[in-house]
């Protein structure tokens, strides 16, 4: 799309097109144009599970974030004698809040600087493997936008669970804090705020415990379900014949049968088959046209969803027959019409 455009608009100029198309030419009468977007179509069905997953990570932070800053809180009440000398030589409350809100941003910077490091890690890791069904992984790199919201992240998390700790450590009063085992006027308040930061992190544990109960649950039943094909023990293997050597069908198919009579006869092999789809998405749609029945628009010509597959396609498959009957070695090109 050009600068400014939006999809209604593109929708709108391709629609006006199909249309002045279809007064052109009768065949394409009833034939339109869908406009969506690449990020759409490049996650597809995988955007619900892309945001159950960034869910889950966002609970992972917050009990991460919460549990961070109990540790701060803790740390900086074994320091409250030190900001109490800082109190006494003269630094006032915003130095110290600066202070310790210091130390948290760099303590988020470094963690900020881990995640990217592990992040990077972890694409080169995905770009090597095999991305089968998704081959977007190829291109799945850290861009300055995922720099930029890991930063953002790391300073929203040092001001939200940060601030409340340094605002506790500045309340400290030096003359009591100074005194052996003396008690500072903000126990209640730290006391409290600990109290918050325990509830939240059960808060949020239980939901995050729930929530990985309900996906294991949804795993283990996908896993059990019947497909009405063989999941296990089935190899898938590819290969092309280049036309030059194979140029009719009879060379192909006698190509298939000897290389399916060889790796039948392989020690542990129980069927091999030669298809050009399997299970479950992979098919093909064709048009085709009926001898004496013509059409003048595109939308009537019909079409069928089929597949190319041996005798032995069912059977090594485990795809069981419900109506009809199974392929048989003696039906070819010749004898089936």
């Amino acid at each position: 799309l050009k600068p400014g455009v939006t999809v209604g608009r593109a929708q709108a100029d391709l629609t006006s097109i199909a249309r002045n198309l279809a007064a052109t030419h009768p065949v394409d009468g009833g034939v339109g144009i869908s406009v969506a977007q690449l990020a759409t179509m490049r996650t597809g069905d995988l955007r619900p599970l892309l945001l159950l997953l960034m869910g889950a990570v966002g609970l992972i932070l917050l009990i991460a974030c919460s549990n961070l800053a109990a540790l701060l809180l803790a740390r900086n009440t074994a320091r409250q004698r030190e900001f109490a000398m800082r109190k006494a030589l003269g630094a006032g409350r915003a130095a110290l809040v600066r202070q310790v809100l210091t130390e948290t941003l760099l303590l988020s910077l470094m963690g900020s600087g881990l995640g990217l490091a592990l992040a990077s890690g972890a694409t080169r890791a995905l770009r090597t493997t095999d991305p089968g069904k998704i081959p977007q992984l190829l291109a799945l790199t850290l861009d300055w936008r995922v720099v930029l919201f890991t930063l953002a992240a790391g300073l929203g998390t040092c001001l939200c669970f940060g601030t409340a700790p340094a605002l506790l450590s500045a309340r400290v009063d030096a003359a009591d804090a100074l005194k052996e085992g003396g008690r500072t006027s903000s126990g209640t308040s730290r006391q409290g705020f600990r109290t918050a930061m325990v509830t939240a992190q059960i808060a949020l544990s239980l939901m995050l415990l729930v929530a990985a109960g309900l996906l294991i649950q949804t795993l283990e039943r996908l896993e059990n379900q019947d497909l009405g094909f063989r999941v296990d023990h089935l190899m898938r293997g590819h290969f092309y014949l280049p036309p030059a050597q194979y140029p009719t069908p009879e060379a192909i198919t006698q190509f298939c049968d000897r290389l399916t009579e060889r790796i039948r006869a392989l020690p542990g092999v129980r069927d091999v088959s030669v298809t050009a789809v399997h299970p479950p998405t992979d098919r093909w749609r064709m048009m085709f046209s009926i001898e004496g029945r013509p059409v003048s628009r595109l939308e009537d010509v019909p079409s069928t969803i089929f597949g190319v597959v041996d005798a032995n396609y069912l059977r090594t498959a485990g795809i069981p027959v419900v109506v009809g009957r199974d392929f048989s070695d003696s039906e070819d090109r010749k004898s089936v019409v």
